[in-house]
């Protein structure tokens, strides 16, 4: 039986690099309760970030956190973090026995909540790297097969034309390679009638009619074997047209992923205009997926501690423990990438002032990109009834809410009922956008803080027009189960600057 893999993919911080798991090395340099029950792994890269760190102070090379995917058949399932962690403090020192108990009665492996925040594999074989990311921080560029996984990919980006269609954008590079020229076959029809020629004067190669039709004009001899000086002339055309190609050579793009800066001075790989990329060595043209950019100013130089004080001035709210958890980490823009994917903002967009008009984007992973030159020209233009839905989504993605994904109602609702649901009545397939008379209407599910349910039911209205007195922006308006209004926006938050809050930029940082 094929086991498949849990829907998720998770991550494993360690103390120094590793190229495969094993039962050996299990609770090395961790530190916790429980740590020896098997390996373990969490669908959240910040979680296992803080492990690998606390790892390293223990002992280790350097922390390094590795993204995986595990095929659990029968996992032993628990609730609430709370319950498994008292299970393994009560246990410390017994982690062996507990596997080998679990194991006998059939699990393969432990997972904590149904957004699996914990997950403990108790044999090794079942894990696999993800090999689309390299461990030092490069991730492959997504590569989309068909026009339904480009705009499956692409759905609810904030990158988008006026219309709504996709927008490409531009992003300048020295690191290129030279592809070689290509050899293209001649005319078939022009070799066809240059070899019909050759047959009919008795000359045995093709390539030789033009020069030999040629000589016999010149000699005066064309009359008495049947040709004319137009055949010498059609001969060379068709000789012409009929040699092979060969096509120049060519620059593409050098590499296949982005590594994303490490350091202190830059927070993301960035992207603009074709005039802003010129600067920066060839131009090549990708598609961005960024559903919630964060709008900042043109900040010139995107030193971490400049990016952290603008921040706060935009009002996004930051603790002081987020503030220091930056500050002391050994990658500055990796810890500020998770610290904003955290607040909701998948990527940065700004007025390019330094570089001319227009905006420009910033992306925190790689896999948010896309190479034009994978994606054929009709897989861009989709029709209007999808690129209304993507609006709705990314006016959705801006409010902020914690949406419970398919496969975390799934993993649920399969233990529960029998149509998917995490309630009767509510299954996946309503929690589409749903086209009603000038408004479309969607169910989802959010994370209740509380962890009283494990979903909490929402539903969204998305007028395209807007309501009366929005002037034509769009709408958005979300309630709960009981219709009660939580909240109400009008147009893309990520389309104009936030109004600046003085009050939030009070707080004193570090100069760079």
């Amino acid at each position: 039986m094929i086991v498949e893999r849990l829907p998720v993919k998770l991550y494993h911080g360690s103390a120094s690099p590793i190229d495969h798991f094993s039962l050996e090395h299990l609770g090395s340099n961790s530190g916790h309760d429980g740590a020896g029950l098997g390996v373990y792994l969490t669908s959240k890269p910040e979680l296992a970030s803080q492990y690998a760190d606390m790892a390293c102070r223990l002992g280790g090379d350097g922390q390094v956190v590795y993204p995986v995917w595990a095929r659990l058949q029968n996992p032993y399932r628990y609730d609430t973090a709370s319950a498994f962690y008292s299970d393994a403090a009560e246990r410390a020192g017994l982690e062996t026995a507990w596997r080998e108990v679990l194991m006998k009665a059939g699990f393969d492996g432990i997972v904590v909540r149904s957004d699996y925040e914990e997950v403990v594999v108790f044999d090794p074989a079942v894990i696999e790297f993800d090999l689309t990311i390299d461990v030092r921080g490069q991730v492959a560029m997504f590569k989309p097969a068909t026009a339904e996984e480009f705009q499956s990919w692409f759905a609810g980006s904030a990158v988008v034309r006026p219309d709504g269609q996709p927008l490409m954008v531009h992003h300048g590079t020295t690191v290129v390679k030279v592809v070689p020229g290509e050899t293209r076959p001649g005319d078939a029809k022009a070799t066809a009638e240059l070899q019909a020629l050759a047959d009919q004067h008795g000359i045995p190669e093709a390539n030789d009619v033009p020069v030999i039709l040629e000589r016999w004009v010149a000699m005066g001899m064309a009359a008495n074997r049947g040709v004319s000086p137009e055949d010498a002339v059609r001969a060379r055309a068709l000789l012409e047209k009929s040699r092979p190609r060969v096509t120049r050579p060519s620059e593409a793009l050098g590499f296949d992923a982005f590594e994303l800066p490490a350091g202190d001075k830059e927070l993301g790989a960035h992207f603009g205009t074709r005039t802003h990329a010129s600067g920066f060595g060839n131009v090549f043209d990708f598609y961005l997926r960024i559903g919630n950019p964060l709008r900042l100013p043109d900040l010139g130089t995107w030193h971490y501690q400049s990016v952290m004080r603008e921040v706060r001035r935009q009002g996004v709210s930051l603790s002081e423990d987020e503030y220091t958890v930056v500050f002391n980490a050994r990658d500055n823009n990796a810890a500020l990438r998770e610290l904003l994917l955290s607040k909701g903002f998948d990527g940065v967009v700004y007025a390019n002032e330094a570089e001319g008009s227009g905006d420009s984007f910033i992306v925190f992973r790689a896999d948010q990109v896309v190479a034009a030159v994978d994606v054929d020209a009709s897989w861009v233009q989709v029709p209007g009834d999808v690129a209304v839905t993507w609006a709705a989504d990314r006016l959705l993605k801006q409010v902020g809410l914690e949406i419970l994904s398919d496969a975390d109602i799934a993993s649920y609702s399969a233990h529960r009922f029998d149509d998917m649901a995490m309630r009767p009545g509510v299954d996946l397939a309503q929690l589409q956008w749903t086209s009603y008379a000038g408004y479309l209407q969607k169910h989802f599910y959010v994370r209740d803080p509380e962890q009283v349910e494990a979903g909490l039911l929402r539903t969204a209205y998305y007028y395209p027009n807007g309501a009366e007195g929005d002037h034509g922006a769009p709408r958005l308006i979300i309630v709960d189960d009981s219709d009660r209004e939580l909240d109400s926006i009008c147009g893309d938050r990520s389309a104009a600057p936030r109004e600046a809050s003085l009050q939030a930029a009070m707080l004193d940082l570090p100069s760079p």
